[in-house]
């Protein structure tokens, strides 16, 4: 029997199968040399994929990346083109109550939120779950999946939303000492890319890694 999650993994597979590589290019438009090369996908629909490619298991690289983000971040924030999309990694795991009164503050809007999940044996695991507007996620969804995984949740690790760019919305994540990398990568490609091939930028998708797993780990 076929049950409906089976048949959404069936299909995402067959997607990926058809997706066609592109390219794989210097992102220019962050103005260094030293920026992580990225690939560009297309799928069957016309959009296309990028898939940010950063080395975040290597400290040094990671820190560099990390300190060249919060400068485009603070930059960004002072140019008032309204809310863009960023990827927040976490220096350490904040609780859902901290979430909140950061959201509230800068106007960020959630739409996947990571969180740091032990086992019995402190055995690390991650736990992804959709944004639920204001309360930015919803736990009493998340327990069963617990319960049955015998986990307890640490706290949030990363997120992936939209923010306003102003001082007081991304300026005031990217002065967050809390904030280890606020990444404005995805607005920042899907803009650049989508004027080099003609596309409206909601047809253009940037994945970006994000090192929280191995943050964990090294706590």
């Amino acid at each position: 029997m076929i049950t409906k999650r089976l048949l959404i993994a069936i299909t995402l597979i067959a997607s990926l199968i058809s997706i066609t590589v592109l390219t794989t290019a210097h992102a220019n438009n962050l103005a260094s040399s030293d920026q992580p090369e990225y690939a560009v996908e297309q799928r069957p629909n016309g959009h296309l994929r990028i898939r940010v490619q950063v080395n975040l298991a290597d400290r040094v690289e990671r820190d560099h990346y990390a300190s060249r983000q919060r400068a485009e971040a603070m930059a960004l924030a002072r140019s008032g083109v309204g809310s863009v999309p960023v990827q927040i990694t976490f220096v350490r795991p904040l609780s859902i109550a901290e979430m909140q009164l950061l959201a509230q503050r800068t106007g960020l809007v959630a739409e996947l939120v990571i969180f740091e999940a032990r086992d019995a044996n402190q055995g690390q695991h991650t736990v992804a779950v959709g944004g639920n507007g204001g309360d930015l996620v919803d736990l009493d969804s998340l327990s069963p999946d617990l319960e049955v995984r015998s986990l307890r949740l640490v706290g949030v690790t990363a997120m992936r939303g939209t923010v306003p760019a102003s001082a007081s919305g991304l300026g005031q994540l990217a002065s967050d000492e809390r904030i280890y990398i606020p990444d404005v990568t995805p607005y920042q490609l899907a803009v650049e890319v989508a004027a080099r091939y003609g596309l409206s930028v909601d047809k253009v998708q940037v994945s970006v890694p994000t090192p929280h797993w191995y943050l964990s780990a090294e706590r």
